[in-house]
Formats: structure tokens, sequence, C-alpha cells
């Protein structure tokens, strides 16, 4: 008999081991986030105002930039999970991660 030691490691987790399927539901959670990011950005106004004055004029008009950044970071958490970017890419739907796709 003959032994070898390797210093090899792998980042697969096997399908029946229990922290799969823990990988794989934070991997859809990552992806259902950046579609509902999307929704948000589609429907969410562009400016928001802080209230209105006697006038009905209203007060404070800003830029409503909250659904633009939640969709930045969604998109990051999804490139960071290997598992999240095998799932796009056998979906082939890595077009939701293209910051000219809104």
């Amino acid at each position: 008999m003959c032994s070898v030691e390797t210093n090899l490691t792998s980042t697969v987790i096997l399908p029946h081991h229990k922290d799969y399927w823990t990988s794989r539901r934070m991997a859809f959670a990552a992806i259902g986030r950046v579609e509902r990011a999307l929704i948000a950005v589609k429907t969410a106004p562009l400016y928001t105002c802080r209230g209105y004055d006697e006038d009905g004029q209203p007060i404070d008009i800003e830029e409503n930039l909250a659904p633009f950044d939640e969709l930045t970071e969604a998109r990051l958490a999804v490139q960071a999970n290997p598992n999240a970017m095998s799932v796009l890419e056998a979906q082939k739907r890595t077009y939701l991660l293209d910051p000219a796709h809104l």
C-alpha cells in the first residue's frame, strides 16, 4: 500500500452535506435581493420631499438614491457569493449584475 499526502483543498460543498443547502439558500436569497432592488429602482420615485408647506409646495426636494444604493449593495453581495454567481451563470442571467441593466 502506498499513501500520498496532499495539501489540496476544495471550496465545493457536496450536495449531501447540510452546508450545501445553507449555501444554496443564501445564494438564492442574494439573487432575490437583486431582483427586488431592480423592481424598487424601476418603481420608486426619483425625487422625495420632506413635506409640504401651507401653500402645498414641497419642502426640501431631494434625489431618491436609496433604491440605487440598495441595488449596488445587492449586486456586490451576489458577486461575492460564488454559489450565487454559479446559479446566475447556469440560468444565463448574469445580465442582472450589469450596471447598465435597470
